[in-house]
């Protein structure tokens, strides 16, 4: 019921318009330091986004298993293309579109930390320091609550507005050059 109040917080909906799930995580080389723990990710989307997702595959003539929230679907696009260097531990991918930004930390261990933030300025350059604000906190809550290693990598995505200012605000902000990619020009 906490975590089902926290949402309706987040996204300012009340319960009975969101759907909740839970995915267990699994690690390979899991240790059993904390036993009676379990590590997996909360996913909460609205309820009338959902049922639009599903009329349209319908329409298509497709019936989904599971459905890839934005942010899932931005690190499973970033792990399929680039297929993450061992050498950079924990990337932090941001894809950014016009009213949302879509946060995702991942580690070389198969470890997800993903969080979606919406803004209701016109552009993210409007509210760039909210980005970059979100964007430290997830890193420091990563390290200092999932107790994964330091970002290695931080990856910008999709609507990157206001050009090397925002680039500049989260290296000052994080202290990681922030690379700017995009898949459809990704070889």
């Amino acid at each position: 019921s906490a975590l089902r109040i926290e949402a309706e917080e987040s996204l300012q909906t009340p319960g009975e318009s969101l759907v909740i799930d839970w995915h267990e995580v699994s690690r390979a080389g899991q240790s059993d330091d904390r036993p009676g723990l379990r590590e997996g990710l909360l996913v909460v989307a609205n309820r009338a986004e959902i049922d639009r997702q599903r009329q349209l595959l319908k329409m298509a003539g497709l019936y989904p298993v599971i459905f890839d929230v934005a942010s899932l679907a931005v690190c499973n696009l970033w792990l399929h293309m680039r297929r993450a260097d061992p050498a950079d531990p924990v990337i932090f991918v941001v894809n950014l579109v016009r009213h949302a930004a879509n946060l995702v930390v991942l580690d070389h261990e198969g470890r997800v930390y993903p969080r979606t933030i919406l803004t209701h300025f016109g552009s993210w350059a409007e509210a760039a320091d909210y980005l970059v604000e979100n964007i430290a906190q997830q890193e420091n809550y990563a390290v200092s609550k999932l107790k994964m290693p330091p970002v290695g990598r931080l990856v910008l995505s999709g609507e990157v507005p206001a050009g090397r200012a925002l680039v500049d605000a989260i290296r000052a902000a994080t202290g990681h050059p922030a690379e700017q990619w995009s898949p459809l020009a990704d070889p």
